[in-house]
């Protein structure tokens, strides 16, 4: 079998900024591989066009060493970023937050290793 004329196939695009529907379809622990913090890792998919790129967004959990302020304010972020999904605050593990479906303002980078446009969540903003 020949591989047919795949020019016609669009390429993904970073979306352009603003607020979107968006879907969390994969999530799993990581850990920093620089820090050695322990967090989450999820693909988030635009819900609102077919040819936009994956987001791919990071939360991190504090650390043994971190002072108390430090931990408050990671835990903090951690909190707001899970009830903007429309979780509630605690004992939530990443099969909880795979599938979850929210709104958010995501941005445009360019990535660190690639140097080309990507989406970034910049932050929930409801489910």
């Amino acid at each position: 079998m020949n591989i047919p004329d795949l020019s016609e196939i669009p390429d993904l695009e970073p979306a352009p900024e603003g607020e979107y529907n968006l879907k969390i379809v994969s999530c799993r622990e990581t850990t920093s591989g620089n820090t050695g913090r322990e967090g989450y890792k999820m693909v988030i998919h635009n819900q609102d066009g077919d040819n936009f790129l994956p987001i791919f967004h990071s939360i991190w959990f504090p650390m043994e060493s971190d002072d108390d302020s430090k931990v408050a304010t990671m835990w903090r972020m951690v909190k707001e970023f899970l009830t903007s999904i429309g979780l509630p605050p605690g004992d939530v593990g990443p099969e909880d937050i795979q599938g979850m479906e929210f709104t958010g303002m995501i941005g445009i980078r360019n990535n660190d290793l690639s140097g080309q446009p990507e989406n970034h969540l910049i932050r929930a903003t409801g489910n």
